[in-house]
């Protein structure tokens, strides 16, 4: 609830209306109640955004590191807690008129490699759960993913601004990706992209797509 209360004190946020609601959501009840909390407070649901995630650095030739414990809750993370969100609120979505539902996947998803091989193999499920749910939904529902590159938020890697360095190095923008830079594509697809759906915007800096500079 710490990032709840920040976001209650904050003066940018003063004068717009939000319920900050703290829920374990490999804990498929606590899910299903964090949905029904969310219409009771609000009288609908217009727009799920999965940015739910966990992961654990393993390097990628470190099989034996990869426990079972580590590949159930990594990949629970991106599968499980979507559906059971999706399967939660789809009468509320289809209900709006304008439902829509956005994954926070990862270049990790894309590249193949990342924190770990699991957290990249889970993060591309998600990219084709997207793909397939969107497809299946439609037109009612709209469903889109975005996949940042790496973002300094304590994540994955310590912030000690070495992997940061590393990152701008690298990329065609020669810096990393701001996190309010991924809030921002999210809010162009909510807001302002009526006829995109079963997409993926991947925001790198551009090395995804154009190698390393």
């Amino acid at each position: 609830m710490k990032l709840a209360e920040q976001l209650q004190s904050s003066k940018r946020l003063a004068s717009q209306q939000f319920v900050p609601i703290a829920a374990d959501l490999l804990d498929n009840a606590a899910a299903c109640d964090l949905v029904a909390r969310s219409v009771e407070a609000f009288g609908r649901l217009d727009i799920i955004v999965n940015n739910a995630g966990w992961t654990r650095v393993v390097q990628a030739d470190d099989i034996e590191g990869l426990d079972n414990e580590m590949i159930s809750k990594t990949v629970r993370m991106k599968i499980d807690v979507p559906l059971c969100l999706l399967r939660a609120a789809r009468p509320h979505l289809e209900q709006s008129g304008a439902g829509q539902l956005i994954n926070i996947t990862s270049v990790a998803g894309i590249a193949a490699k990342g924190s770990s091989i699991v957290y990249a193999a889970a993060n591309a499920a998600l990219s084709n759960l997207t793909r397939s749910l969107a497809r299946a939904l439609a037109p009612k529902i709209r469903v889109n993913a975005v996949a940042p590159g790496f973002v300094e938020t304590g994540f994955a890697w310590p912030k000690d601004g070495k992997v940061k360095a590393h990152v701008a190095q690298r990329n065609h923008i020669a810096r990393t990706v701001e996190a309010d830079e991924v809030a921002e594509v999210v809010r162009f697809l909510v807001c302002d992209a009526p006829a995109i759906t079963g997409e993926e915007i991947a925001i790198d800096g551009g090395i995804g797509r154009l190698g390393v500079r």
